[in-house]
């Protein structure tokens, strides 16, 4: 993807075209949508703000006039604009300021709050909400034979309580997603190997940590606790980013093949959840223990 890169990084006509021809194209292959809000992330990363805000601002025009030809509306433009542009020239601008790849994931988790927050402002009662639009999914099952409509109910009930979360947890890795590819573009333009070295030593603040400990305590002990469940589930969507991180370092620390790292990939898409919350797990774990550090002391010193 490096030619992508270069052509963003050209110029801020080229910048234009580029985040903006594909948030157009991800509306029919919503991938293209992680590349049109690397571009930004990218622009904002090297130029800085002022620049950053420049592309948004000419890409929200073009996709404006696009979105009103072609879909008859300027609303999926906008909605681009308010939840991937802008969002990835604000994490954009903290990493560039702060220089810290933990820091910036970190950032990411108020954008899950947000959405949380947004959830509840709509309506008082989101599983209720979520209830309502899964409850043709319940029918489907019943009348397909796959569960009984007492069975059926009970499980659109239990994805109805989980999904806000999900939501959420789902929106922040796609930003840090975004982020990370802009990160790899910079590496490859400017400082090649600089992306790998920073990844393999992403740590997150032991206060998150606690923060995750204490929200998985009183969520397992307050059966009603949904909004604490949501921020819990937002939490370990940063632990499994760590988790990644962990996984990658150590391959690297011990000279492994890279068979094992594509391993775990194939994992995360053959089992979803379990493995995800496998990553997390080790990712949490990882912000007390630090494995990597104790890997490379044990083999500095021969153990």
């Amino acid at each position: 993807m490096q030619w992508l890169a270069s052509f963003v990084m050209r110029g801020r006509s080229q910048a234009v075209m580029a985040t903006s021809v594909l948030a157009m194209l991800s509306m029919v292959m919503p991938p293209l949508s992680l590349l049109s809000s690397a571009s930004v992330a990218l622009i904002t990363l090297r130029e800085g703000r002022n620049t950053g805000l420049q592309v948004i601002g000419l890409s929200l025009l073009a996709c404006v006039v696009l979105s009103t030809i072609v879909l008859g509306s300027p609303a999926p433009a906008i909605g681009l604009a308010l939840l991937l542009w802008f969002p990835m020239w604000v994490l954009g601008q903290v990493l560039r300021e702060m220089r810290s790849l933990g820091f910036a994931i970190q950032s990411a988790l108020l954008f899950g709050l947000m959405t949380i927050g947004y959830f509840y402002l709509q309506s008082g009662d989101p599983i209720a909400d979520w209830q309502e639009i899964f409850a043709s999914l319940a029918n489907s099952f019943t009348e397909a034979g796959l569960y009984k409509a007492v069975e059926s109910q009970q499980l659109v009930d239990e994805l109805a309580r989980w999904m806000t979360g999900f939501f959420a947890a789902s929106y922040v890795l796609q930003l840090v997603a975004s982020l990370l590819l802009a990160r790899w573009w910079q590496s490859l333009l400017y400082n090649p190997g600089g992306f790998q070295q920073e990844f393999h030593q992403l740590r997150l603040s032991k206060s998150l940590a606690y923060v995750g400990a204490v929200l998985a305590v009183v969520s397992l002990l307050d059966a009603s606790g949904d909004l604490l469940r949501y921020l819990m589930v937002v939490l370990m969507a940063a632990y499994l980013v760590q988790g990644l991180a962990v996984a990658h370092g150590t391959v690297k620390l011990l000279g492994l093949n890279r068979a094992w790292l594509i391993g775990v990939y194939i994992m995360l898409v053959i089992t979803g959840p379990q493995m995800m919350v496998l990553l997390s797990m080790l990712g949490l774990a990882d912000i007390w223990m630090n494995f990597r550090a104790k890997a490379a002391s044990k083999m500095s010193t021969g153990d």
